[in-house]
C-alpha cells in the first residue's frame, strides 16, 4: 500500500470489517458495494465478488415504498447520509464535500446525525471546505425532508421531540455507552483534552499505543477530536481504531483503561486539562523560568522531579554519583532517570509551535546571548549556557539536539565571521562593511594598538566588525573588556609587563624617545616605577622596537620603512659580511650603503647607523657585539669576533711603534667607526693602563705582548661608537 495514501488502506480495512460483520444487512451491504465500485485494488475486487453473492437490495423506488410503513425513527435510520445527499434536495456543493469523505464521517444515517451531540456534528467542520454555513444547510435540508416532503401526521412521534433528543446510538451487538456518571466539570475537562495529548502525557499508556495514536493524529486518521469523543463512543466505533497501523486489541484495552482511570482521578484529570490549555497558549508563561517550572511540575514521578531540579537548576550541580548515593541507586540509573525526565520536559515544551515560542521568549533569549554584544561565536555561546541562567540552559537542551541547532533557529549565522548575529539587518550590514577577514591575531593587534586600547582600534587593525572583536576579547585569556564613563576599553589581564608598558609609551608620541622619557611616561600612564636599566633590558627584547639615535629608541611603525625595505637592508648587510668574513661595525656597513645613492627609495628613511644596527639586531641571522659590531649566525660566515682592545694590541704589535688616536682610528676604519674622545677614554681607563702607556700624543704597549696577560672578557670596551 502506498505510504502516501494511508486513507486508502484504512478504507479497505474498514470495508472488510463491515462486510465480515454485516453482510446480512442490506443497507450496509449496499454501502460496501458502492464503496468498492470506486476501488481498483485486488483486495477490493475480491470483496466486490463476495458482495455480489449477497446482493439482494431492491431499487431505490422499492426502498421508498418500504419506508412508508415505518415510524419516524425507523424511516430516518433507513436513509444513509450518502443516499440523502444524492437523492434529496441538498445543495450540490454539499455532495462535493461529503461524498469523497464518507469513510471519515461517523454518521452512517441521517438519524445518526440528528441525535448526535453538537460536538459530534462539529466534527464535519474538519472536512475540506466544510464550514459552519455548510453544516447549517445540512440541518435545514434534513428538516425540510421531514416537514415538507413527508406526511408528518403519518408518524407517531413528533418531529421536535426527535430533533431535540440527546441519546447515544445503539448498533447491533454493541453496548450502550453510559455518560450519566460524568459531572459537568468532568465532561468539560474531557472535551478540552485531545486524544493525542493524553497518550503523550500519560504514564499508563505504553509506547506502542502512544506511537500508533500520535502517528494517526499526524496523518489525519483519528476520528476522535477530543478525549470526550472517545469516551462516549460505542464499542463498534472504538474498534475502528484497530484499523490503525500497529494498533491492536491490546492497545485499545490499554487506551480504554487509561481513560477510565483518568476520569476516576479528578485531580489528575483537571491538572491534565490545565496543562493542555496552557500548552495551547504560550503567552501564559511570562518567562522561560515559569515554563520550565511548570513543565517539571507536570512530571508525576517525584524522584524524576528531584533529579532534574538538582542536576539542571541548582547552582552547585551534584554529580551522578552523588545523586546515586542519595537515592541508593547506581550513577547509570540516575543518568537514565535524568534522561527520561528531560524527555518529559521536552514533550511538554514541544506542544507549542516554534514560532510561538520565539515570539513569546525572543527578548529573553536575546538578552541571554546578546546582552552586551550583537554577535556571538559558538565558543562564547557555550560559555553563556554554562555560566548563565540554569532554566534557559535546560530549555535549550530540551528543545534542540544541539546548541548550534538552537542558535540557527533563533538567530542568523554568518559563514564569514563564524558566528551568529542577533538579526538579519545587522548581519548584512557587517558582512557588507568588511570585505576581507582578519589575518592579524587579537594579541598582535593589541600590541599594535595605542593606549588606551579600544574595540574600534582593534577592529581597524584586524579588519573585523567591532562586535566580532568584542567576542574575541571576552574569550581571550589575556584581555578583557572594561566599561567606563567615557566608553568601553580593552584591558590586559594581570599586571602590565615592562615590555608592554615600554611599547605603549613609545607609541604615545610616535617618535623616538630617550630612556628617561620612556621612564616618565610609564609612570604617568601605568603608575609603573621603572629603572633605566629595566627599560634598557626591555628594549633589548622588544622585537618591534629599535635604537634610532644615540640613547634614543622608537618603534618600527614610527619609521618610514616598510617590510620590503627592511629585508633589503638586512640582505645588503649579509652580503657585505659574507664578502669580508669579519665582524664589522654597523656604521661602517651603513657608510658603504650610503655611497650607492638614492637609498631612501630602496631602504626607506634609513637616516643613520643606529637604525641600520637596530634593523639587523632584530634578525636572528645576525650576531651583535659591543660597539655596534655585526657578525652572522650562519655556517658560511667564518669571521671571529675580536675585542677592540685586542685589535689595538695586534695593531701596535704589527706597527712596532707608538700610535696616535688618529692613526689608530684610520688603521681600524675597515672594521670599526670610532670617535676620538671615546677611544681616548678607553685607552686611558685604569683597567687598561696595565696594557697601554701614553707617551705625549701617542700610545704604546707596556713591554712585549708575551709579557701581557690580556683577558678579553674583562677589558673595558667602548659602549657606543659614533661617526
Amino acid at each position: 500500500m502506498n505510504k502516501k495514501r494511508p486513507f486508502l488502506k484504512l478504507a479497505i480495512q474498514k470495508i472488510e470489517s463491515l462486510f465480515s460483520k454485516n453482510k446480512d444487512i442490506p443497507v450496509i451491504l449496499a454501502d460496501i458495494k458502492d464503496e468498492l465500485s470506486n476501488r481498483k485494488t485486488p483486495r477490493s475486487k475480491l470483496l466486490k465478488n463476495e458482495v455480489d453473492k449477497f446482493n439482494k437490495i431492491s431499487s431505490n423506488k422499492d426502498n421508498k415504498k418500504k419506508r412508508s410503513g415505518k415510524n419516524l425513527e425507523e424511516f430516518l435510520k433507513s436513509i444513509t447520509l450518502k443516499e440523502f445527499v444524492l437523492e434529496y434536495d441538498v445543495p450540490i456543493r454539499l455532495q462535493h464535500m461529503i461524498l469523497p469523505e464518507l469513510n471519515f464521517i461517523k454518521f452512517n444515517t441521517i438519524y445518526d446525525f440528528i441525535v448526535a451531540t453538537e460536538d459530534e456534528k462539529d466534527s464535519l467542520l474538519r472536512l475540506p471546505g466544510f464550514g459552519r454555513k455548510s453544516l447549517n444547510h445540512l440541518r435545514f435540508a434534513i428538516e425540510d425532508l421531514i416537514k415538507e416532503k413527508l406526511n408528518m401526521d403519518y408518524f407517531d412521534q413528533p418531529i421536535n421531540n426527535l430533533m431535540n433528543k440527546a441519546i447515544v446510538v445503539e448498533n447491533n451487538n454493541a453496548d450502550k455507552v453510559v455518560v450519566s456518571n460524568l459531572d459537568n466539570d468532568q465532561e468539560e475537562a474531557l472535551k478540552n483534552i485531545t486524544l493525542g495529548f493524553f497518550v503523550n502525557n500519560s504514564n499508563s499508556i505504553n509506547n506502542r499505543t502512544k506511537n500508533a495514536i500520535l502517528n494517526a493524529e499526524e496523518g489525519g486518521l483519528l476520528i476522535y477530536e477530543s478525549l470526550y469523543d472517545f469516551y462516549i463512543a460505542n464499542i463498534n466505533s472504538k474498534e475502528e481504531l484497530l484499523n490503525l497501523e500497529n494498533f491492536g486489541k491490546g492497545s485499545l484495552e490499554n487506551l480504554s483503561k487509561s481513560v477510565d482511570a483518568l476520569i476516576k482521578d479528578k485531580k489528575k484529570l483537571f491538572f491534565l486539562t490545565d496543562r493542555f490549555l496552557k500548552s495551547n497558549n504560550i503567552s501564559i508563561f511570562s518567562s522561560i523560568n515559569e515554563l520550565i517550572d511548570y513543565a517539571i511540575v507536570t512530571i508525576e514521578n517525584e524522584m524524576e522531579q528531584d533529579i532534574i531540579k538538582a542536576r539542571h537548576l541548582e547552582e552547585n550541580t551534584p554529580t551522578l554519583q552523588e545523586m546515586g548515593d542519595k537515592f541508593g541507586v547506581t550513577r547509570e540509573r540516575i543518568r537514565q532517570i535524568e534522561k527520561n525526565a528531560i524527555n518529559k520536559v521536552k514533550g511538554f515544551i514541544l506542544t507549542f509551535s516554534q514560532d510561538d515560542m520565539i515570539s513569546n521568549f525572543k527578548i529573553e533569549i536575546d538578552n541571554y546571548f546578546f546582552s552586551d554584544n550583537c554577535f556571538i561565536s559558538k565558543t562564547r555561546a557555550k560559555e553563556v549556557v554554562k555560566t548563565g541562567l540554569k532554566p534557559i540552559g535546560l530549555y535549550i537542551e530540551s528543545t534542540n539536539d544541539s546548541l548550534v541547532d538552537f542558535l540557527n533557529e533563533w538567530f542568523f549565522y554568518s559563514d564569514k565571521f563564524q558566528g551568529w548575529f542577533i538579526n538579519k539587518d545587522i548581519k548584512h550590514e557587517n558582512e557588507r562593511g568588511f570585505v576581507f577577514t582578519s589575518s592579524l591575531s587579537l594579541d598582535l593587534a593589541a600590541q599594535k594598538s595605542e593606549w588606551p586600547i579600544t574595540p574600534s582600534s582593534l577592529s581597524d587593525l584586524m579588519h573585523l566588525p567591532e562586535c566580532v572583536v568584542k567576542d574575541k576579547v571576552v574569550l581571550s585569556s589575556g584581555l578583557y573588556l572594561e566599561k567606563l564613563e567615557n566608553g568601553i576599553f580593552v584591558r590586559l589581564r594581570g599586571k602590565m609587563s615592562v615590555k608592554s608598558a615600554v611599547r605603549y609609551a613609545l607609541r604615545r608620541y610616535k617618535r623616538g624617545m630617550s630612556l628617561e622619557e620612556v621612564k616618565i611616561n610609564c609612570l604617568e600612564m601605568f603608575d609603573l616605577k621603572l629603572t633605566i636599566g629595566a627599560i634598557g633590558n626591555a628594549l633589548g627584547d622588544l622585537p618591534d622596537g629599535l635604537i634610532v639615535n644615540t640613547g634614543t629608541y622608537a618603534l618600527y611603525e614610527n619609521l618610514n620603512i616598510n617590510d620590503q625595505q627592511i629585508s633589503a637592508i638586512r640582505d645588503f648587510c649579509k652580503m657585505y659580511l659574507l664578502k669580508e668574513q669579519k665582524y664589522i661595525s654597523a656604521f661602517v656597513i651603513f657608510n658603504s650603503l650610503k655611497k650607492q645613492g638614492g637609498i631612501h627609495e630602496k631602504y626607506g628613511d634609513l637616516d643613520n647607523g643606529h637604525i641600520f644596527f637596530g634593523v639587523c639586531q632584530d634578525d636572528e641571522s645576525f650576531i651583535t657585539k659591543k660597539g655596534f659590531m655585526l657578525g652572522l649566525n650562519i655556517s658560511s660566515f667564518k669571521g671571529k669576533y675580536v675585542s677592540l682592545t685586542r685589535e689595538i694590541v695586534d695593531l701596535m704589535n704589527r706597527e712596532q711603534r707608538p700610535l696616535s688616536i688618529k692613526e689608530i682610528i684610520d688603521k681600524l676604519s675597515a672594521t670599526r667607526c670610532l670617535m676620538p674622545s671615546s677611544l681616548q677614554n678607553m685607552l686611558e681607563n685604569r683597567k687598561n693602563t696595565i696594557i697601554f702607556e701614553k707617551i705625549g700624543n701617542t700610545y704604546s704597549l707596556i713591554g712585549n705582548e708575551d709579557h701581557l696577560e690580556i683577558d678579553d672578557n674583562d677589558l673595558f670596551e667602548v659602549d657606543f661608537d659614533e661617526i
